[in-house]
């Protein structure tokens, strides 16, 4: 039996194919809400990425020598030292977790020595490159501390910049794709082409969530396994 309008008309089935269309398309939008949770490396829905700014907290910022009393390390050779610590942050870990691609050349921000050890051997140890894509990364702690060699007359020989950094990716749905922990020291010199790394003595921790590990495993992407026994 065919239903009929208010009316008292007789309904045709063709008309009835619009609204049962719609029915069964809302009913996928809500079982989709309901579904158990997905890929955190999703980012079908997603638009844009966000980078946000590092922010870095001076923690700590003395100049020590022999022949002085401990002063405090003041600008321009704080601010120029910070900028060079802030670039390689910034491009070594904030982006490549946000874009997931590879990470060009930071030559630039080390001496020539330093530089090809940080580009080749210590690479996987200097740069988070090789995570997943993610949409949006949270800076959970941003910390450096500065202290300088030098006196109160001769110039500053040499500034160690001690950097606490930890970072979290996650998805368009906000689950966690990956967390990175680094600290470390980085020995800073002044050269002709100004402040440029000489040393670095760093750890990093890596941790990706298993979905996201096994998703970038499969695709462009190549997860990097964290340090250690596990």
């Amino acid at each position: 039996m065919l239903p009929v309008d208010h009316h008292g008309d007789v309904m045709s089935r063709t008309s009835l194919l619009p609204i049962i269309a719609l029915v069964l398309f809302l009913a996928a939008c809500s079982g989709d809400d309901d579904a158990s949770p997905a890929d955190p490396s999703d980012l079908s829905r997603a638009t844009t990425t966000t980078l946000p700014d590092l922010d870095l907290s001076l923690t700590r910022s003395e100049l020590v020598s022999d022949s002085a009393a401990r002063s405090e390390l003041t600008d321009p050779v704080r601010a120029e030292v910070l900028g060079v610590v802030e670039e390689l942050l910034e491009s070594a870990s904030l982006t490549p977790m946000v874009t997931g691609s590879v990470v060009g050349d930071l030559g630039a921000l080390f001496t020539t020595d330093a530089g090809e050890r940080a580009g080749g051997p210590d690479r996987h140890l200097m740069i988070d490159e090789g995570l997943p894509r993610s949409f949006r990364v949270e800076v959970l702690r941003s910390d450096v501390g500065l202290t300088g060699l030098g006196g109160a007359v001769e110039p500053v020989q040499m500034v160690v910049a001690r950097v606490r950094l930890e970072l979290r990716s996650v998805s368009w749905r906000g689950v966690e794709v990956a967390r990175v922990a680094r600290s470390g020291d980085l020995t800073l010199i002044p050269t002709d082409d100004g402040w440029r790394i000489s040393e670095y003595q760093v750890s990093v921790e890596r941790d990706v969530a298993p979905r996201a590990q096994r998703r970038a495993r499969g695709s462009r992407w190549t997860a990097v396994e964290p340090d250690g026994d596990d």
